[in-house]
């Protein structure tokens, strides 16, 4: 792994101490939108039709809605401000 995966990893873990403390490691949608930064509700919304989100989403059984696992979210935040690609550094960094 090169040294910006490792940056990116230990950034992503940093962000996922810290805001499991308040949102827990599943997130409903609500509380994806504010750790994403999304503008709008409307914005987020739009993002969901069209299936950008940058995240996985997914449902759970006798649970209404959608949610998405805070790893992944703190992952994509970490990506986003080291300059790595998300996929592959979900896949643990080896492509380069």
């Amino acid at each position: 792994m090169t040294d910006k995966y490792h940056e990116a990893e230990k950034l992503a873990r940093e962000l996922e101490a810290s805001l499991s403390i308040q949102y827990g490691t599943i997130l409903s949608l609500s509380d994806l939108q504010k750790i994403l930064a999304y503008p709008s509700e409307h914005a987020y919304r739009q993002a969901i039709t069209r299936k950008v989100i940058p995240v996985p989403l997914f449902s759970m059984k006798h649970r209404r809605g959608q949610f998405a696992l805070l790893r992944d979210a703190a992952c994509f935040l970490a990506c986003q401000r080291v300059g790595v690609p998300f996929d592959v550094a979900k896949k643990g960094g080896d492509e380069s």
